[in-house]
């Protein structure tokens, strides 16, 4: 067993350790964006990239650990994603995201991952730039994935997206919660949106930081993010999805980082030996972790 195995057998030891731990820290982050809200709304818009952190880091600990049942090891944490989903506003992302994360585990860097379609790929190689700037503008890059045809693409018929019933049941929660929310505080639609935008700009870092670099040998990377909540170690979270959060953060620190946010960026935008992993997997390269403990 590793690190981060030893210490996830032994905070399971005690159930609702990490559900107790994980809901103080969540009321934190949201007592936070309250407060946040009320700068905005004094004028001080510069806070907009710091509560996009925040709820960068509000949907790690809740919607990222809810879809892979890190939290409660229970169906509750279904409940736990929507419902957290809708507290910030955002109920249309939990269940698509569940959906969505679950797939990308199982079908990682290839054709068909969900967070790398080909058409990204595609875009990635011949234009960077545009694709920088179609990653930073949220959902934007969702709706060109509906017009954009891979010119290495089998014509195929499009299959309609199945809604089970525990979905619709799911987003008509959520979008009831955000609603009842939204009549109860009256926020700031500016404040809505601007944080959003800079929690999906954050998002796209830490998804460069992930899955992208200068080896040929890798599937994800082991780095450093700012209230990443153990999201940088991962390397080992696609090892083994089921460790918690607070199993990932106490072994992160123990573990070599092989990539930041800003060789990340460079790399990206001026570099052309810069890969996306997905390219390995299209080439064929077989992938092997390189954890390395210091």
């Amino acid at each position: 067993m590793n690190y981060e195995e030893v210490m996830e057998s032994r905070f399971r030891n005690f159930p609702w350790w990490i559900p107790v731990f994980t809901g103080i820290l969540a009321s934190c982050l949201y007592v936070f964006l309250l407060y946040f809200h009320e700068i905005f709304i004094s004028g001080r818009i510069w806070i907009l990239p710091i509560s996009g952190l925040f709820l960068h880091s509000w949907m790690i600990l809740l919607v990222h650990e809810g879809t892979h049942r890190n939290l409660t090891r229970s169906k509750f944490d279904r409940w736990i994603l929507n419902l957290a989903s809708a507290f910030v506003f955002l109920p249309f992302y939990g269940e698509p995201f569940r959906a969505s994360h679950l797939k990308h585990h199982a079908k990682t860097n290839l054709p068909d991952d969900p967070l790398w379609p080909r058409w990204k790929l595609e875009l990635f190689k011949k234009n960077r730039i545009l694709y920088v700037l179609l990653e930073f503008l949220p959902l934007v890059s969702n709706i060109f994935s509906l017009f954009w045809k891979s010119s290495s693409e089998v014509t195929a018929k499009d299959k309609k997206p199945v809604f089970s019933k525990e979905t619709l049941f799911f987003l008509l929660l959520s979008f009831s919660v955000s609603g009842i929310l939204f009549y109860w505080f009256r926020p700031d639609l500016w404040f809505i949106f601007g944080t959003f935008f800079f929690a999906n700009f954050w998002g796209c870092f830490r998804h460069w930081c992930e899955h992208t670099g200068y080896s040929d040998k890798r599937e994800s990377n082991t780095f450093y993010f700012p209230l990443g909540f153990g999201i940088g170690n991962h390397e080992i979270h696609h090892e083994n999805p089921n460790l918690s959060w607070l199993s990932l953060s106490l072994g992160l620190r123990k573990r070599k980082k092989n990539i930041s946010i800003f060789e990340c960026f460079a790399g990206i935008c001026f570099s052309k030996k810069y890969i996306h992993y997905a390219e390995t997997k299209e080439n064929g390269v077989s992938l092997l972790s390189s954890s390395e403990l210091i």
